[in-house]
């Protein structure tokens, strides 16, 4: 089992893993009650790269038990046409019970049905055999499929005697299945077969906050109350100053609170500030600045490309593009605004302004507190700030750029 979890989870991300005692301690407890026959489905939800997945590779990585078997999948690296997402999701707990490194062979049912000759399980033979039947046909039945697939680590657990754990990232990416006239309803098709299974257990994560949690908190979904649901948060100080101590080797109090500052906790970020100043060789208060300001606002730096992918797959996902950017530019410049102020801002009456900011807390952008709107990444309101006035770079800048940028910084997170 051990080389499988290695794969995804080299040395280098387990020696800076940082806190999620709350997290692991809720896993362990879980494990031990599904030994006891009575545990229960998980679900942590929170923003892109605060360590939802580590999380689970930490979690399963640590675990020693005969009886509870692991299996990690990334749905972001499925295809979700469902005829080979069945085949590629049954491919996966093949995969980790042969403990192979080489993931590409799961994906494909040709190279599969090989795999599978090899290995004794009736289930896993019966399983993939009636993939192939089914992609040999003109039409195949992906309905059928998809129950195949959700149905076999129930089997396979009860024919190889063991519990099986899955642990599904971006699990929000299941949706798209329902854009096939066959589907239409695949978490109703999930639940239908989840209800039957006592040797099959689920932990699930994602990014799609809003999303997630329509999914398994509204009560017209078919997962209403199936899951336990988590929120996996910024770090707070302690575990903020633990984590840049790790990749700057320094415990000078001013300078992790100026990190702690800049990241707002957030885990990533702190990585990106901490690499940063390693580089530059500054291991201070300004050379935390410095090193926010190139990663935020560098072309090729790390904030920069994370804030750009996840403001334009976000923008991506819902219409009215043109005056939810002005919304963008409005919060962006002060942040914590009435509906009625934003109304104003964007001369638009109430009803429309409305409309439009749900649309951005259903993408995650901003959120409701106290009928004020949010970002919900601080961070990310400092990158369309700049970045809507143009100021982004593709080399590094002059010194007087450089300190300006500083500056501006230093003003900006005083506040």
């Amino acid at each position: 089992m051990r080389s499988i979890i290695e794969s995804i989870y080299p040395e280098k991300e387990r020696k800076l893993f940082t806190d999620r005692e709350i997290e692991l301690a809720l896993l362990d407890r879980n494990t031990q009650r599904i030994l006891e026959g009575s545990g229960e489905n998980i679900c942590f939800i929170g923003l892109r790269r605060v360590g939802k997945s580590l999380t689970l590779k930490h979690y399963i990585f640590r675990l020693d038990n005969d009886q509870v078997f692991a299996v990690y999948m990334d749905f972001e690296r499925l295809d979700t046409t469902p005829e080979f997402f069945a085949v590629q999701y049954a491919g996966q707990i093949l995969r980790w019970f042969m403990n192979d490194e080489n993931l590409a062979p799961y994906l494909d049912i040709s190279t599969l049905v090989k795999k599978t000759a090899d290995f004794k399980s009736k289930v896993a033979s019966d399983t993939i055999y009636a993939f192939f039947d089914e992609l040999n046909k003109a039409r195949p039945n992906q309905r059928l499929m998809l129950e195949l697939a959700f149905d076999f680590p129930e089997k396979f657990a009860k024919e190889q005697n063991i519990n099986i754990m899955l642990f599904l990232d971006e699990f929000q990416r299941l949706k798209e299945i329902d854009n096939f006239p066959q589907i239409r309803d695949v978490l109703g098709l999930f639940r239908s077969v989840l209800q039957t299974q006592s040797k099959t257990h689920y932990v699930v994560a994602g990014s799609a906050i809003r999303m997630l949690e329509r999914i398994f908190q509204e009560s017209d979904s078919p997962l209403f109350a199936q899951f336990k649901v988590e929120r996996v948060s910024f770090f707070e100080k302690k575990a903020s100053f633990e984590l840049a101590s790790k990749i700057t080797n320094s415990q000078n109090p001013g300078v992790m609170e100026m990190i702690y500052k800049l990241s707002s906790g957030h885990p990533y970020y702190i990585y990106s500030i901490c690499q940063r100043m390693n580089e530059i060789g500054e291991i201070n208060i300004n050379g935390a600045r410095k090193a926010f300001a190139l990663e935020a606002l560098l072309r090729n730096g790390s904030i920069n490309l994370m804030c750009k992918y996840v403001f334009e797959s976000s923008m991506g996902r819902v219409r009215g593009e043109a005056l939810l950017k002005t919304i963008i530019r409005v919060l962006a410049k002060e942040d914590g605004k009435k509906i009625s102020e934003i109304s104003k801002a964007i001369r638009r009456k109430e009803g429309t302004t409305r409309n439009m900011l749900e649309r951005l807390c259903d993408i995650d952008l901003i959120v409701k507190e106290d009928k004020l709107y949010y970002f919900r990444d601080p961070v990310l309101r400092y990158w369309i700030m700049n970045v809507y006035e143009g100021v982004e770079f593709d080399a590094l800048p002059g010194k007087k750029v450089l300190e300006d940028m500083v500056r501006d910084i230093e003003e900006i997170f005083q506040k």
